[in-house]
């Protein structure tokens, strides 16, 4: 009696730490602070953001490889979607519809999209708060030497 009253509290303990674990991984991983007044970005924002972008590792390493990028912006919302961290990106005009869209909870960055070489070769796209200089991502992409496969469409 004694050991199958031991057994079922160690069961009981167990299920309170996983659940305990999956309520802070939900709120936590999600980053440094969004942006907190969400509007298009000034010239001198864009360049800060920019500025930024290009002094994360990453972008330093690809800049040493391929000395010539092209930028473009626009906004990434990332959040926790059950255990894991999601990110949903949107055209840089499409600030609204980001804010709209938004879960509970999510948070809201300029992603700065570097592409690098001529012809392009890597796009790093990274996600900044230009309002506290932090870094919230940095996804890699390369554009060259990926295997493609061409599927013959039938005649007739």
């Amino acid at each position: 009696m004694r050991g199958k009253r031991l057994v079922i509290l160690s069961l009981a303990t167990l299920i309170i730490i996983i659940v305990l674990m999956g309520i802070a991984a939900v709120f936590s991983g999600l980053g440094p602070r969004g942006i907190r007044d969400p509007h298009f970005l000034s010239a001198d924002e864009k360049a800060d953001a920019l500025r930024i972008a290009l002094n994360t590792d990453d972008a330093r390493d690809t800049l040493a490889m391929e000395p010539t990028y092209t930028t473009q912006y626009q906004w990434v919302v990332i959040y926790r979607d059950v255990l894991s961290r999601s990110l949903r990106g949107y055209d840089y005009e499409d600030l609204a519809k980001a804010v709209a869209e938004m879960p509970r909870g999510a948070r809201l960055y300029v992603e700065v999209q570097l592409t690098f070489g001529d012809p392009p070769k890597i796009r790093l796209d990274i996600a900044v708060n230009p309002e506290t200089g932090a870094v919230a991502n940095v996804m890699g992409h390369p554009l060259k030497g990926i295997p493609t496969t061409t599927v013959p469409v039938p005649s007739g």
